[in-house]
């Protein structure tokens, strides 16, 4: 058997990330831009390698546990990678702007969906509420502009503003609507107290 050895020299890493013998790791270039890579020792080689947006150069990529990662590329793209062989999965011209402070990314079978929050909100929220966080089945938080695209395509289907809700995220299903449950504060003259709120969304 041959045990072969991969050597990555690097500085100023921004972020180290290891899926398997697959290493993400970030890294500034002399521009201070920050550029993705992944790396596989095995065959001492790039996978993947792009700039982000100096705007998301903080904060970015972000993960879910499907082992992919996105992110909004210096061309303001917003893409969907998978970690593990680089490949692009999804990708779209990307729908925020300057003010666009969190993307979160999430999918089913059959579409994409891509949930912005904007640091300055485009409308107040016309009644306060939270996620519900002691659910026993998976969900992922949405809050502010929601997006769905179809995933083969790239197409935007539609978009609308959603108070902070829980969404039920099964993502190897391909459910006929979104099921959004939210915690929200009814305030009567003397006292306060919380419903549930239960909403369907026609995909």
């Amino acid at each position: 058997h041959e045990i072969r050895e991969g050597r990555l020299p690097f500085s100023r890493s921004y972020l180290r990330l290891a899926e398997g013998r697959i290493l993400l790791y970030g890294e500034y270039d002399h521009d201070q831009n920050l550029m993705l890579r992944i790396w596989d020792p095995l065959t001492n080689e790039h996978l993947f390698e792009d700039r982000v947006l100096p705007q998301f150069s903080q904060n970015f990529p972000y993960f879910d546990s499907g082992g992919q990662f996105w992110y909004v590329s210096s061309k303001r793209e917003l893409k969907v990678v998978g970690i593990e062989s680089g490949e692009v999965r999804f990708r779209i011209p990307f729908p925020g702007d300057d003010s666009t402070s969190s993307i979160h990314v999430f999918e089913d079978r059959e579409r994409f969906y891509v949930n912005l929050q904007r640091s300055v909100p485009p409308e107040p929220a016309a009644q306060s509420s939270t996620e519900v966080r002691d659910m026993l089945i998976p969900w992922t938080p949405v809050r502010g502009e929601l997006f769905a695209y179809d995933r083969e395509s790239g197409r935007e289907l539609w978009h609308r503003q959603f108070p902070a809700c829980s969404v039920i995220s099964v993502p190897e299903y391909r459910l006929p609507f979104l099921m959004c449950l939210s915690r929200r504060l009814v305030q009567p003259q003397r006292s306060r107290s919380t419903t549930m709120s239960f909403e369907a969304v026609d995909c």
